[in-house]
């Protein structure tokens, strides 16, 4: 009996109970091997599509000056807004799904000590400081510039690993969150030798999937492990229909090392599971020459019950399930960008849960309107592109549930 352990979760440069958030990104160059693996609210619609995020970072004290966005009498919510510098709506959504991650952002601040005596650390700096500008006071205006220079930032930091994102050309949602995370766990490692320990953000959306492989010819079974960041699931009309597809056992053309058989069963079950999971929907085809959208409904659970899919080696409690808090979508509206229109149509806007109880926000560039869980679940149906559901199970600052 062997084991097979295969990074799926990684990035190649070219690319219990869950409460869901949603986030939303784009198509893009990154290798996922169709696994990796991470669950908040915030909901993606590409730029056919739009993204919604979940919840807001919470109220308290960091070296940041973290505060409400809401001063006395005066509602601050425009201020989450992010300003479009050039064909990125993309970007802005998969920031704002991550930034609406309470526990994420926190994991960031908390260890500014840490991480700031890097020079390496751009990225999170750039977080940091966009989570800051994002709810501390100010007029618009000084805080469009002061986010502007601060997304520059966050673009070169992308295009170092990805040199489509040098110029303004429309990119993928998916494919950016992906960059995010792996540059992210990038500047993490850097940070392995530091006095202060440190954990990478990024390890809430991680988890690993036992793999079951057996030869059709003799029956022989090869485990392994994978790890992964988020799930890619095709599109079917429910949600938890495609999460059973992914699960199902499917047939895999390969070499038996005992009988030299040329076929196998495979089926994976979750080995731990993440504090967010953030899932991944396929709405692109392979069209001519141009990916194509695929417009077809899904229905989306608020919460999300895993126990069919955990199997025996990552148990799930009884009755425990995922809540979602964010959603990253596509509209099939052209993107407001000051360098024009996009090569081909779509926008990205995210839809998030606001984490101070006052409902969900739907992010569009620097445009923020107040909305509801209904009417955004309602209106994603066919735009829906990235989910992020959070363990309902975990406290605020606990880590992903291993078993």
């Amino acid at each position: 009996m062997s084991s097979e352990v295969k990074e799926v979760g990684a990035f190649v440069p070219q690319t219990k109970r869950m409460v869901p958030r949603f986030a939303g990104i784009a198509e893009a160059s990154i290798d996922l091997r169709d696994s990796s693996v991470s669950l908040e609210r915030p909901l993606v619609r590409p730029r056919e599509a739009m993204a919604r995020l979940p919840n807001l970072f919470s109220k308290s004290s960091t070296q940041l000056g973290e505060q409400s966005c809401t001063g006395e009498g005066e509602d601050n919510t425009k201020l989450l807004g992010l300003p479009n510098i050039g064909n990125t709506c993309f970007m802005n959504s998969a920031l704002q799904c991550l930034l609406g991650l309470p526990a994420f952002c926190r994991d960031i601040l908390r260890q500014q000590d840490t991480w700031s005596s890097s020079p390496s650390s751009k990225l999170l700096c750039c977080f940091a400081e966009l989570h800051q500008a994002r709810l501390s006071g100010g007029t618009v205006n000084a805080k469009k510039k002061e986010k502007m220079k601060i997304l520059q930032t966050v673009k070169r930091c992308l295009s170092v690993v990805n040199e489509d994102y040098e110029d303004d050309g429309e990119q993928d949602a998916h494919e950016c969150v992906l960059l995010l995370l792996f540059q992210l766990k990038e500047e993490g490692m850097a940070l392995k030798g530091s006095p202060e320990p440190y954990t990478c953000p990024v390890k809430q959306l991680e988890f690993k999937l036992k793999t079951f492989r057996t030869c059709t010819s003799c029956g022989v079974i090869v485990y392994g492990q994978e790890d992964y960041n988020h799930l890619s699931l095709n599109l079917s009309q429910d949600l938890t229909h495609s999460l059973d597809l992914y699960f199902k056992p499917s047939a895999l053309e390969c070499a038996c090392r005992v009988c030299s058989g040329s076929m196998a069963s495979v089926t994976r079950h979750f080995l731990t599971l993440p504090r967010v999971l953030m899932l991944h929907i396929k709405r692109f085809t392979a069209g001519n020459w141009e990916p194509e959208k695929v417009d077809d409904p899904i229905s989306i659970p608020a919460e999300l019950t895993l126990p069919a899919v955990c199997g025996a080696t990552a148990p799930v409690q009884h009755g425990a399930r995922a809540s979602s808090m964010g959603k990253n979508n596509m509209d099939n509206t052209p993107a407001n960008s000051p360098k024009g229109t996009l090569d081909r149509p779509g926008h990205y806007i995210s839809d998030v849960l606001d984490s101070r109880g006052s409902g969900w926000l739907c992010l569009d560039d620097a445009h923020v309107l107040r909305t509801d869980e209904a009417t955004v679940l309602r209106a994603t149906a066919q735009t829906a592109y990235i989910l992020f559901y959070v363990c309902s199970g975990a406290g605020e600052g606990d880590q992903a549930p291993h078993y």
